[in-house]
């Protein structure tokens, strides 16, 4: 919660890197 602005770059890619994990784990 230290950061003041956002990291949209890194934000949108941990949430891709969950969505592909969550993917591979119930497959």
């Amino acid at each position: 919660m230290g950061l003041v602005i956002p990291d949209y770059g890194l934000l949108f890619w941990m949430v891709l890197t969950f969505l592909i994990v969550m993917f591979i784990l119930k497959k």
